[in-house]
């Protein structure tokens, strides 16, 4: 999970961003240039808060406890998501599927 996504505060791409993925193109990462880049900090948010950040513990920690999958899907993902959304960045569903297919051990 070496990946690293960046881009202009305020949307869009230029020359300086471009220059970045240049330079870091041969670092071993997973490099994605965000053309809305707000809204892929507040994915991310969504993604960490609803376990790791709220629940203190790794995923597979998290998982591994009982009831915790209904915790973590009805209850704390549902909450991070209208955050995000109340803040006009909802998740979209390419975020919400990652979410619920870290169930793997």
């Amino acid at each position: 999970m070496h990946s690293l996504v960046f881009g202009e505060r305020t949307g869009g791409r230029s020359p300086r961003v471009d220059a970045i993925e240049a330079q870091m193109s041969e670092i071993g990462f997973d490099l994605t240039v965000s053309e809305n880049v707000l809204q892929s900090m507040w994915d991310k948010w969504v993604f960490l808060a609803t376990a790791t950040c709220l629940m203190r513990a790794p995923i597979r920690d998290i998982l591994a406890t009982p009831a915790s999958e209904e915790v973590l899907r009805r209850r704390l993902f549902m909450e991070c998501e209208n955050v995000a959304a109340n803040n006009d960045h909802p998740p979209s569903e390419a975020v919400i599927t990652r979410a619920f297919v870290l169930r793997q051990p």
